[in-house]
């Protein structure tokens, strides 16, 4: 994906005034503009197409929890250093396993952050597992 389509629709949100309802039309009208762009992985999240996906197919927000949230016993911890955050993934299931974290998080594009402000979260919120798969993350 060109990222500068990203780069250009913010710049035209900028330069409006809208209405919250319109941000969020337009929002969901330019995201059906390059909807072809994504994947839909197998827990329901997006994945954006470049080379290959940036996740595993099984979802981006199932891989956060096997590869992060339990290894790393996230709800024990106090701060996140999130390098090449993305769509803010891994943020979003660490919040969800502790709500106090403090998250400082950091992407080379911009863009790519932004376009967390504009996908549809997945409407099964798959992240938040039953208490069986909770229990890795918690003290």
């Amino acid at each position: 994906m060109d990222i500068s389509k990203i780069s250009d629709y913010f710049e035209s949100e900028n330069s409006k005034i809208l209405t919250k309802k319109e941000i969020i039309e337009s929002r969901r009208n330019f995201f059906l503009s390059i909807k072809d762009e994504f994947i839909v992985t197998d827990d329901g999240s997006l994945s954006l197409k470049f080379q290959d996906t940036m996740h595993s197919y099984i979802g981006a927000l199932k891989e956060r929890l096997h590869a992060y949230s339990i290894p790393s016993r996230i709800a024990e911890r106090k701060k996140l250093l999130d390098i090449c955050s993305g769509f803010g993934y891994n943020a979003l299931y660490a919040l969800n396993h502790n709500p106090k974290l403090n998250i400082d998080m950091v992407e080379k594009f911009w863009e790519i952050s932004a376009v967390s402000l504009i996908i549809p979260l997945p409407e099964s919120y798959s992240f938040l597992l039953p208490e069986k798969d909770k229990r890795f993350c918690r003290k």
